[in-house]
């Protein structure tokens, strides 16, 4: 069932994938080791898409509800089901303009009036985009969590201090592991091969972020650790510097045949209809 908990301390995070640019592996054992994060993730995403009635106070316009009464229709449905989900609100991650707390439990929400049922997932998101400040939800280790969207930010995320520890684990489900636990999606470039299989050892105290630990893993196997607001991406060292040359070589082209001739290359002139037509 659905267990709404509430957290005043430290970030809680969620949704936790390692996305490769093929079909993920199945998960295997290693010298005796099984990982289980894609069956804790699994989990949560079957319980996310189970379709359940809207009732009928839930549609009324004019006429909303707290997002506490909803999560607990959620919980009750799904326990009819016999399905297990839990959901986390990290109430520190939510501020009023002032900076003080705010409840976002007792958020007014309703549903559009029309629909007599959706999945749990429009559901939820539905409802959170109600909320006085922007919000949103990830998963960590099969939990849904409710954050403010700030707080589930790349860069805070990967900034964000860790206790883990790995003994021998490929480096593949070392990152999935590491993802499910801090709330990032991590691409890795499929081109990466031996180093994802190769084993690495790891124990912190808390004391080393999530970032550094990427970084130095893509440092010892020769990987580029790529980040921007929208994504982590793991590449091999050499296929990134051989994508530089390229962006040189093509900056260089351009500028060889002038501005004008460049300017009808573009992508938007190429698909231009010419004047006259």
């Amino acid at each position: 069932m659905v267990r709404i908990a509430t957290f005043a301390g430290s970030i809680l995070v969620g949704l936790a994938f390692l996305v490769f640019a093929q079909d993920t592996p199945s998960q295997k054992s290693n010298g005796g080791k099984n990982t289980t994060t894609a069956s804790r993730s699994a989990a949560a995403r079957k319980a996310l898409a189970e379709p359940i009635e809207v009732p009928e106070e839930f549609r009324k316009p004019g006429q909303p509800v707290p997002l506490r009464s909803a999560l607990s229709y959620i919980d009750e449905r799904l326990a009819n089901g016999n399905q297990l989900l839990q959901i986390d609100v990290e109430h520190a991650s939510f501020k009023d303009g002032s900076g003080d707390p705010l409840d976002i439990l007792e958020t007014s929400v309703s549903l559009p009036p029309f629909f007599r049922s959706m999945t749990v997932q429009e559901m939820l998101e539905i409802m959170l985009k109600k909320a006085p400040i922007p919000t949103t939800y990830l998963i960590r280790n099969g939990h849904i969590v409710i954050l403010a969207r700030d707080a589930a930010n790349i860069h805070t995320l990967l900034d964000h201090g860790i206790a883990i520890q790995f003994r021998d684990v490929p480096l593949k489900f070392a990152i999935e592991d590491l993802a499910d636990r801090t709330g990032l999606t991590v691409m890795v470039d499929p081109r990466c091969g031996a180093g994802l299989s190769s084993s690495v050892t790891l124990q912190t105290q808390n004391d080393v972020s999530v970032r550094g630990i990427l970084t130095a893993w893509a440092d010892m196997f020769d990987l580029k650790l790529m980040i921007n607001d929208h994504r982590v991406f793991l590449m091999p060292r050499a296929e990134y510097l051989k994508k530089l040359h390229d962006q040189l070589e093509e900056s260089h082209l351009l500028q060889k045949i002038g501005p004008e001739l460049s300017d009808d290359l573009s992508p938007r002139r190429r698909f231009e209809k010419p004047s006259g037509m």
